[in-house]
């Protein structure tokens, strides 16, 4: 493989190489880096957002999905004292009525978008509920 040409954009790398099997010139690879803002769904269904902006603090926080539902259950969560990481990137927020909104997740490589919701009385756990979710063309 012989690398031609490499460029960084805001959140790709694109190489155009040319090797005997057949990339030329014109091909390119491209690898998409997710933003340090991004939530993550991980393969076993742990929601894991970086950065929520609430009250005007940051925090982090990790919920687990319950199957059957379209709820995840609170795990942990943590207060974010270092933000300037996440300057250049939308955060999760959380209104006063408890409502989040992820602007931007990933899972299984598919960028999306979600609302969720506080589900009051939902028993000993702290639920919310998926109210929305799209794809993001913004990744």
């Amino acid at each position: 493989l012989v690398t031609q040409s490499l460029s960084v954009g805001t959140h790709t790398i694109t190489l155009t190489a040319a090797n005997s099997s057949g990339l030329s010139s014109s091909d390119n690879i491209t690898v998409r880096i997710a933003p340090v803002c991004s939530a993550t769904l991980s393969p076993d269904l742990v929601l894991h957002i970086p950065i929520i902006t609430f009250g005007g603090q940051s925090y982090w926080a990790d919920f687990r999905y319950i199957p059957g539902t379209f709820d995840f259950a609170f795990v942990t969560a943590g207060l974010v004292t270092e933000t300037a990481r996440y300057s250049s990137c939308a955060a999760s927020t959380l209104a006063g009525d408890l409502k989040l909104h992820i602007s931007l997740g990933i899972y299984s490589g598919i960028a999306f978008q979600a609302d969720l919701e506080y589900v009051p009385a939902a028993g000993p756990d702290i639920v919310i509920r998926l109210t929305s979710v799209a794809g993001n063309d913004n990744f």
